[in-house]
């Protein structure tokens, strides 16, 4: 006869208890664990197909050229895209902060504003910007090279102003929670008051009548 507490970990000892243990944790953390990943690997696609375009240009020698200027602004640009994208995938609605870390939708949605802009004007103007510090001895730095990292900083600038006013939404939203959850313990706190001193005074009442 098989055991029937077999999934009751205390009813085993030695390796297979630890069998089991690991099994329950691996079971909690697998789903953020398989979201994040699926998370990372979503975002290198384009990171990775830049890394081969790096790649196929090297070795530039010279930073002075289009393809020297290129590829040093690739590499300094990749690994921001990178690490914002992965923040993306995972601030996303429904994604492994709100599902798994109990992050708030607003907060995540504060957050992701930036992270966009960040994506989508900021790294494309640093590339830029960076080529052309370097690109025919930095001619064009001085003048075009300058108003691309003013226009980068600008957006940056409103991306977190408006994360900024998430953020003190969601702040202002927990508090209103906060602010519920003890409301509604002094009113358990008074029913459960109330139920003691009516139970008391039945207590005392059916004593009474006992010694009558």
């Amino acid at each position: 006869m098989p055991d029937a507490n077999f999934d009751n970990s205390e009813t085993h000892t030695g390796p297979s208890a630890t069998l089991l243990n690991n099994i329950r944790l691996f079971s909690r953390y697998a789903p953020p664990l398989r979201d994040t990943g699926f998370a990372v690997l979503g975002a290198a696609v384009l990171p990775a197909f830049l890394c081969f375009v790096v790649w196929q240009l090297s070795p530039a020698y010279d930073a002075n050229s289009l393809k020297g200027a290129v590829v040093r602004s690739l590499a300094y640009s990749i690994p921001i895209l990178f690490f914002a994208m992965v923040l993306s995938k995972i601030l996303r609605a429904g994604g492994a902060a709100e599902n798994h870390f109990g992050w708030s939708p607003i907060l995540c949605d504060g957050l992701l504003k930036t992270i966009n802009k960040l994506i989508l004007f900021c790294v494309p103007l640093k590339f830029l910007y960076t080529a052309l510090e370097s690109f025919d001895g930095g001619v064009y730095h001085e003048s075009l090279g300058r108003l691309c990292f003013i226009a980068s900083m600008m957006l940056l600038a409103i991306g977190l102003w408006e994360t900024g006013n998430s953020i003190n939404r969601w702040r202002d939203s927990a508090h209103v929670k906060d602010q519920a959850a003890r409301v509604d313990l002094k009113l358990l706190l008074y029913d459960y008051g109330v139920d003691i001193q009516i139970a008391h005074r039945q207590g005392r009442h059916s004593c009474l009548c006992r010694d009558r």
